[in-house]
């Protein structure tokens, strides 16, 4: 989307750049390539949170990656061997030789136009004061957390920022960091950690999945924390076919062996009452605010629209006591 916007600004601003260039210093010499990056970091991404853009992206470079950090120029070859999602990138590529044809200015302002009305249309705000949904107990917090997360997992989201609120109710705002999901492991292993009390590094580890776990992946994720110096780490898989693991001691025993003490959780509830025995005990009253401490882990992910309604009990089904219940048993 980044991406996108990017071109479409360039071709704003002068009709007959190539959208498809990435960079303005090329052999052979293109009179037409455009510095992307440069445009998208110093431009677009630069002003886009003041504007309320949304770029699907929140970082300050948002090109500042495969495949758009290598290649001189966008094309089938160098685009569609390197990334996943073809189909999707297929379709992009066919958008930005439409947008590369245009020859009228006034049109490549009108599509300018047209997408950052789009792309600001996401932005609707909402407020903690508009929650609806309470909850006295965790067990009424449990309950909200899996109807809403069962509802729509959005490619795991949801979960992600609820394990990140949860954390940051037990433990404090400024010590919890989570990755935008399908960005995992650029810092550190998995999908949210907790900093260090003194010093640098991490902490804990958590690794959020909204699908079912087998040993291997525990295995996996063990190597990952090992290596990067983190001795507590978690798996929490909130899928409903999530399954106990027979040999999961096993595996514990195995990770302490790598120096990591590893916990799996396959289910809300034994995650929940965990992170809370272990981070700040919270009054029945704190129980609640640690909703809004979820609904801001739900912004900064960008869950969709319906999903923020849904957590704030806006929806029609409504309610901090609605569906829900356990899932599973706790693995440790």
């Amino acid at each position: 989307m980044a991406a996108l916007g990017t071109a479409l600004l360039a071709k704003a601003t002068h009709i007959d750049v190539d959208v498809l260039s990435l960079k303005t210093d090329v052999a052979p010499p293109n009179e037409r390539a455009y510095s992307a990056r440069s445009l998208c970091k110093d431009v677009l991404a630069a002003h886009a949170p003041r504007l309320e853009i949304d770029l699907g992206v929140t970082g300050r470079e948002p090109l500042n990656n495969s495949p758009f950090y290598g290649p001189d120029r966008l094309d089938s070859s160098n685009l569609l061997s390197k990334v996943s999602g073809k189909q999707a990138y297929g379709l992009f590529l066919e958008i930005l030789r439409d947008v590369d044809a245009i020859k009228d200015e006034a049109e490549a302002r009108e599509v300018l136009r047209s997408f950052l009305q789009v792309r600001c249309l996401d932005l609707r705000r909402f407020d903690a004061s508009e929650r609806t949904a309470r909850f006295e107990t965790l067990q009424d917090l449990t309950h909200h957390i899996t109807r809403v997360v069962e509802q729509d997992p959005e490619l795991g989201k949801r979960a992600q920022a609820v394990v990140a609120g949860l954390l940051e109710a037990a433990h404090g705002a400024d010590r919890v960091v989570v990755s935008p999901i399908h960005d995992p492991d650029r810092h550190f292993p998995g999908d949210v950690a907790l900093r260090a009390l003194e010093g640098e590094g991490w902490e804990r580890a958590v690794e959020v999945r909204h699908k079912s776990v087998p040993r291997t992946d525990l295995e996996h994720f063990t190597l990952k924390a090992a290596a990067a110096k983190v001795d507590r780490a978690a798996i929490v898989s909130v899928h409903p076919a999530q399954e106990a693991l027979p040999d999961l001691a096993e595996v514990v025993a195995w990770a302490e062996g790598k120096g990591v003490w590893l916990r799996f959780y396959g289910n809300w509830d034994s995650f929940i009452h965990e992170a809370i025995f272990w981070g700040r005990a919270l009054s029945p009253r704190e129980v609640d605010r640690a909703a809004d401490a979820i609904f801001r882990r739900f912004q900064e992910l960008k869950v969709s629209e319906a999903g923020i309604r849904c957590w704030l009990g806006l929806d029609e089904q409504g309610g901090a006591r609605a569906g829900g219940g356990d899932q599973g048993e706790a693995g440790a």
